[in-house]
């Protein structure tokens, strides 16, 4: 889920910053980026991990 949109899906380009601590997620070749829901972050670290 993101804070501006909801929820996407299909492919798409993930960014970390450690300066803001936060995850930023674009589709994939797109222009805008949103920010991902704190509430989510379990989710996007467990597919980052492989589980």
């Amino acid at each position: 889920m993101t804070d501006e949109v909801g929820a996407i899906t299909g492919e798409l380009t993930l960014a970390a910053s450690e300066d803001t601590a936060s995850v930023k997620v674009q589709y994939k070749d797109a222009a805008e980026w949103y920010t991902v829901s704190p509430e989510s972050m379990d989710w996007v670290k467990q597919q980052l991990e492989g589980h």
